[in-house]
């Protein structure tokens, strides 16, 4: 019986014909990321209903594009994690003035540049990768007192919710 994930990759393969097997084997690992963080990767679609619902954004996509989207979602997504986590971070010391140990935040930035190590190889992400790590930094820095400092999205999400 079919799944998403399946009517996912068999896509895929279509798309992704000439590409090396590197690009192949990390679009299907984004893939499994994506449809993991919406629940569905082992949703059963044995007529393709769902698929094609889901699916329907991503023909819209050259093949380019597409790749581009999922051949690092995971690194991306847990990236975006550790971003959320730091931001919490901040958060916790506005709510409830609890400071950030130094060993803490060595662990938050450490955990970022052994996620980042696999996107700094590919140009695409290098700003995208400058922007995470100076919003990280800010934040852990306000988390820990070393700054009265926030990240600009930090700052401006505060700034709609106050």
């Amino acid at each position: 019986m079919k799944t998403v994930y399946d009517w996912f990759c068999e896509y895929a393969q279509g798309v992704l014909m000439g590409r090396d097997q590197s690009c192949k084997e990390n679009v299907t690992a984004g893939i499994r990321a994506f449809l993991t963080e919406m629940d569905m990767l082992e949703e059963s679609d044995p007529d393709g209903k769902v698929s094609r619902r889901e699916l329907l954004r991503f023909k819209m996509m050259p093949a380019d594009t597409f790749a581009a989207f999922f051949e690092h979602y995971e690194e991306r997504s847990k990236i975006l994690q550790v971003r959320s986590e730091c931001a919490l971070l901040a958060m916790e010391r506005i709510q409830n003035g609890v400071l950030l140990s130094k060993d803490a935040k060595i662990t938050k930035l450490s955990s970022f540049f052994e996620l980042a190590a696999g996107l700094v190889k590919d140009s695409r992400y290098a700003s995208w990768i400058d922007e995470m790590l100076a919003s990280i930094q800010k934040d852990l820095a306000f988390a820990a007192g070393q700054s009265n400092e926030l990240s600009d999205d930090m700052a401006e999400w505060l700034g709609q919710k106050g």
